[in-house]
C-alpha cells in the first residue's frame, strides 16, 4: 500500500519566479509610447521585457499588463510597481496562476494549474499555499482540507480515484497523527499514523467481518494483537499474542489493557475525522471562492489585454483628462458596497462614472473605486479614490 497524492516540489521555485520576472531593473529603460510618469505608456527594458498599461508617479499601477522575454506574462492589477489585486500569471509552458495578489505574492484566493494537469484551488499566504484549499492531480486524486506553508498539515480527506478515501491528520505532506483510511473493496483501518503508515494503536476491519486490534509498525501487524479470521466452514479463527511484521510470532492471551490502548486511539480517530470532515467543506468553500477570484483575474487580464491594444493602436501621448458631472450618477451593479471585506468589491466597477463625481473624458473608459479607508459614511459608501487617477 502506498499513500497517493503526493505533492510535486516545484511550487516554491515557481512562486520565486514570479517574484523575480515582476521586478526587472535595468540601468537604462525606455519609455517607448504614451505618459510613463502617470498616465497611460509602454515601457520597455534592454533585455526585451515590456509593460503596457497604466503608470503612477514612474511605478507601474492599476491595470497594465508586463511580458517577459522569457515568455511569462502577467496581466492584471499593479500598486507601486508590484502585482497587486486581481490578476493573471502565465508561464512560457501554459502554467498559469489566477487570483489574488499582494506585494507580488499569490495571497488571497486563487487556483493554480499546471501544464502537467495538477490544480490546486484556495487560500495563499504570500506565495504559498495556506489555509484552507483542494488539490487535484491529474491522476485523479484530489484533498481537500487544511495546508501550511504549501505542505498539507493539519486535517484533510484523500480521495483516490480507485475509491479509496482518508480522512484525518496530516503532517509535513504526509498522514501522520489520528485518522480512517476505507479501501474500495470495503476493508477499513481506524488508528494511529506515522509518516504515511499504519504505526502505533488500531483496529482494522475487512470487508467479510474479520479484524485484527492491537499494535501496528510501518503498515503491518506488530507487537501486541489480537486477529478474527472469518471461517464460513469451519468457524472463526481467533489469534492472539505478539505479532512480528504481519506474522503472530508468539500465541499467548492479550491482556485487557491493550483493547484500552486501543479504544483511546479510537475515540481519538473518529474526532480528528469529524475535523477532517469540517475542513473539507471548507476547501470547498475556498475552491469556490478560488474560482470567483480566478474569473475576476481572468476579467482583469482580459481588460489589461484591451488595454494593451489601445496602447498600440495610439499614435500620441496617451492623456487622460476629467469634466466634473452634476447628473446622477450610473447605478452600481450587486447594490451596495461592503468596505469591510476585501480590496474589490463586488460592483465597485463603472463605466465611464465614479462615485467621486468625475466622468472620463478620453483615454481608457474604466475606473475602479479602490478600498483604503478612504470612504464616505451612509448606507451606500461612495468611493473617495479612484484608480488609475
Amino acid at each position: 500500500w502506498r499513500m497517493p497524492g503526493v505533492m510535486g516540489g516545484s511550487w516554491a521555485a515557481v512562486a520565486a519566479a514570479v517574484v523575480v520576472l515582476g521586478c526587472v531593473t535595468e540601468t537604462t529603460s525606455n519609455c517607448m509610447q504614451g505618459n510613463c510618469t502617470s498616465g497611460l505608456g509602454l515601457w520597455r527594458w534592454d533585455n526585451g521585457d515590456q509593460y503596457r498599461g497604466y503608470f503612477k508617479h514612474g511605478a507601474r499601477d492599476g491595470l497594465g499588463a508586463y511580458y517577459s522575454h522569457s515568455g511569462s506574462k502577467y496581466e492584471g492589477l499593479w500598486t507601486n510597481d508590484k502585482k497587486d489585486g486581481y490578476g493573471t500569471w502565465t508561464w512560457a509552458d501554459g502554467t498559469r496562476y489566477s487570483g489574488r495578489w499582494s506585494e507580488d505574492f499569490h495571497h488571497g484566493h486563487g487556483i493554480y494549474l499546471f501544464a502537467g494537469g495538477e490544480m490546486y484551488e484556495g487560500d495563499y499566504n504570500f506565495g504559498k499555499r495556506h489555509g484552507k484549499g483542494m488539490n487535484t492531480w491529474p491522476s485523479g486524486d484530489r484533498y481537500e482540507g487544511d495546508f501550511d506553508q504549501d505542505k498539507r498539515r493539519g486535517v484533510g480527506k484523500l480521495m483516490s480515484i480507485s475509491g479509496s478515501t482518508y480522512e484525518g491528520n496530516w503532517m509535513e505532506d504526509k498522514i501522520d497523527g489520528h485518522g480512517v483510511w476505507t479501501w474500495q473493496n470495503g476493508n477499513q483501518y481506524q488508528g494511529d499514523w506515522h509518516n504515511g503508515e499504519r504505526t502505533g494503536y488500531g483496529m482494522y476491519w475487512w470487508a467479510n467481518g474479520g479484524r485484527h486490534i492491537g499494535e501496528w509498525k510501518d503498515s503491518k501487524e506488530h507487537g501486541m494483537g489480537q486477529q478474527v479470521q472469518m471461517g464460513y466452514l469451519w468457524g472463526n479463527t481467533t489469534l492472539e499474542g505478539n505479532w512480528h511484521v504481519g506474522r503472530l510470532a508468539e500465541s499467548f492471551k492479550v491482556p485487557p489493557e491493550l483493547y484500552a490502548w486501543v479504544m483511546k486511539s479510537l475515540w481519538s480517530t473518529r474526532q480528528a475525522q469529524r475535523k477532517a470532515q469540517t475542513s473539507s467543506e471548507g476547501a470547498r468553500g475556498a475552491a469556490s471562492q478560488a474560482r470567483n477570484a480566478a474569473t475576476r483575474a481572468t476579467e482583469k487580464a482580459r481588460l489589461a489585454q484591451d488595454l494593451v491594444k489601445q496602447v498600440k493602436s495610439s499614435k500620441k501621448e496617451l492623456q487622460l483628462s476629467f469634466t466634473p458631472v452634476c447628473s446622477p450618477l450610473f447605478p452600481i451593479p450587486n447594490g451596495e458596497v461592503n468596505p469591510q471585506l476585501e480590496g474589490y468589491q463586488q460592483g465597485d466597477v463603472v463605466s465611464l462614472s465614479c462615485a467621486q463625481g468625475f466622468q472620463l473624458a478620453g483615454g481608457f473608459p474604466l475606473r475602479e473605486c479602490q478600498i483604503d479607508g478612504t470612504w464616505t459614511g451612509g448606507s451606500k459608501p461612495q468611493c473617495t479614490r479612484i484608480i488609475p487617477p
